[in-house]
């Protein structure tokens, strides 16, 4: 969607094993509020449902949540991430130790 030349909202999905249409919109700071994530969103999603996928919404802040709703969307489950790192290299204390970093 544009405001003259320039985009305020976007959605589209990429395709997931199986057939999932992971949903993904975007609207701009300014622009928020005024219901253009719900219509970009629709479109999206119906063009998902018109290539035999099915649309999945992995919607965490609450904003995305009321769109998800707003679409016919139903919670129903939760996700968690973990981020794993590797530890970063150890450096020898004043006392000449090993020092840990967790």
């Amino acid at each position: 969607m544009r405001s003259g030349s320039h985009v305020v909202a976007a959605a589209g999905y990429r395709r997931w094993p199986g057939q999932a249409a992971h949903m993904c919109v975007l609207t701009a700071p300014p622009h928020r509020g005024r219901g253009l994530a719900r219509i970009v969103g629709g479109a999206a999603v119906a063009d998902a449902l018109a290539n035999d996928l099915l649309p999945q919404w992995r919607a965490r802040p609450e904003p995305s949540r009321r769109v998800a709703r707003a679409l016919g969307f139903h919670e129903l489950g939760t996700q968690l991430s973990v981020r794993i790192t590797e530890p970063s290299a150890r450096r020898p204390t004043r006392s000449g130790g090993a020092a840990c970093d967790f």
